[in-house]
């Protein structure tokens, strides 16, 4: 083990399959303490800010001589993401994705080279694994949560389990908005994260001011958290349900990735969609109700863990967030209130 120095890992591109990804990015830093663990990623800043609490690097960062190229090659691959979901079919994707990843590491070596898709890389040097192996392999994966699939990972080389989201997040004060001022809270609150990285992954802003007006017969403040012109939109909505509301997203503000997850670590509840918010939320502690639609949350829900005393639930639309009823999330917010 001693002589693995450099690992790729190739995650999918959404902050949440980072954070699904800790576990098996632990037991590799456990088996490899020497080596580099690095993950191309698009030009993102709150995934770097991740990357770096991770002690993991940017292939970015060694690839420097074609900056131009880079940022093309990222966004085309999140496009290529995006319409995975919809518009390509699934050969189709791989293919493309398969092209734009060879394109952009092209020349680059490394001891291990983990695809999370079913894909090998022509030109990029180093021992491949993809889920394709993990599939032949450990037939039952695909009904594994996400986190146990990609640990099958470290079963393939032999490697201790990490089972561990364990991730540093400060104790604050104060929390700083994005360009604006402090923001400012006397009671205790729930934190309301209304952003998706998907349109189809978003619960209508009705409802989450259903949510908020249901939060008025308790001494419970809320906080709207998001990111974005949709979420300022969203979060107009939800401000409308009285002063009790405080919006994060006002004169185009936001919460930047560690204040936002120094908020919520000490929240009642958070409340949001299957999005990497939602999940961080989870993992440092937070209470948390998870609205799923478009995926699976026996497949996506976020951890248990004892660090947010097992209190995390999951309300499956069956593929359609439009089947989530407020009734039923205020019904869970009550639940945790209750028992605090």
């Amino acid at each position: 083990m001693s002589c693995v120095q450099r690992i790729l890992y190739v995650p999918k591109l959404g902050l949440g399959d980072l954070i699904f990804s800790i576990p098996l990015i632990r037991s590799l830093q456990a088996a490899y303490p020497q080596a580099g663990i690095f993950i191309p990623i698009n030009d993102d800043s709150t995934k770097k800010e991740l990357l770096k609490k991770l002690n993991c690097k940017s292939v970015a960062d060694e690839n420097k001589s074609y900056p131009a190229e880079q940022r093309f090659i990222a966004k085309e691959h999140w496009t290529s993401l995006q319409e995975s979901r919809s518009l390509l079919s699934h050969d189709r994707f791989y293919r493309r994705e398969k092209r734009v990843l060879e394109r952009y590491l092209q020349g680059l070596s490394y001891d291990y080279i983990l695809l999370t898709s079913p894909i090998t890389l022509q030109g990029v040097h180093g021992e491949q694994l993809s889920v394709r192996d993990i599939r032949t392999t450990f037939p039952q994966s695909e009904d594994m949560h996400i986190a146990d699939q990609l640990l099958c990972f470290a079963q393939l080389l032999g490697i201790p389990l990490k089972k561990e989201y364990n991730i540093d997040v400060e104790e604050r004060r104060h929390i700083q908005l994005y360009h604006a001022e402090r923001l400012k809270y006397d009671k205790p609150y729930i934190v309301l994260h209304v952003g998706a990285s998907i349109e189809s992954k978003l619960w209508d802003p009705e409802n989450f001011k259903k949510v908020a007006d249901f939060c008025k017969k308790y001494p419970i403040q809320v906080i709207v958290a998001g990111k974005g012109r949709g979420d300022m939109h969203y979060a107009s909505i939800i401000e409308q349900s009285g002063k009790h509301v405080i919006n994060t997203l006002y004169t185009g503000s936001y919460l930047g990735l560690w204040m936002y997850a120094s908020l919520v670590k000490n929240a009642v509840a958070v409340i949001g969609g299957d999005s990497g918010p939602t999940h961080l939320a989870a993992i440092v502690g937070a209470p948390t109700i998870g609205l799923f639609g478009p995926t699976d949350p026996r497949i996506y829900s976020s951890p248990c863990l004892p660090s947010n005393k097992g209190q995390i639930y999951s309300i499956w639309g069956k593929w359609e967030m439009k089947n989530i009823h407020s009734r039923a999330v205020e019904q869970k917010l009550e639940e945790i209130i209750r028992s605090e």
